[in-house]
Order: C-alpha cells, then sequence, then structure tokens
C-alpha cells in the first residue's frame, strides 16, 4: 500500500525542508512528513528546496534537486 501511495508522486514537484546529510545524499520531509533522498550541496541543511520526483519505494522517495 504505501508503495503504491509513493508512486502517486513520482513525476511530481514537491517543497522539501532539508533535515540531514547521509553519505553523498541530502534527507528532506514534505509537508506531509514523506522522506526524500536526494543529491546536492550539504549547505542546504535547514532549507526548503524544490524536488522533482523520479522513483518511488515502500517507505521513500528518490528526488532530482530543481532550483539551484
Amino acid at each position: 500500500t504505501a508503495l503504491e501511495n509513493n508512486k502517486k508522486y513520482v513525476g511530481k514537484t514537491i517543497k522539501v525542508l532539508v533535515n540531514e546529510t547521509k553519505n553523498k545524499f541530502l534527507i528532506g520531509k514534505t509537508n506531509t512528513y514523506k522522506t526524500i533522498k536526494f543529491i546536492g550541496p550539504k549547505n542546504l541543511v535547514g532549507q526548503f528546496v524544490k524536488i522533482r520526483i523520479i522513483d518511488a519505494l515502500p517507505w521513500s522517495l528518490k528526488g532530482l534537486l530543481t532550483n539551484l
């Protein structure tokens, strides 16, 4: 069920608050608390960014940074 719900986000651009870094990825949350993983500069932690969703996983989403 979670994967089917997350698939609805693929192709959309969403505003995300960047919370942390993990390895080479940034991790952020949407206003509905969906977790999104994407590549970007570490200085974005604590900022809002726009992310285009490219893939859905059962417990998170993968995206591309769109506003740099």
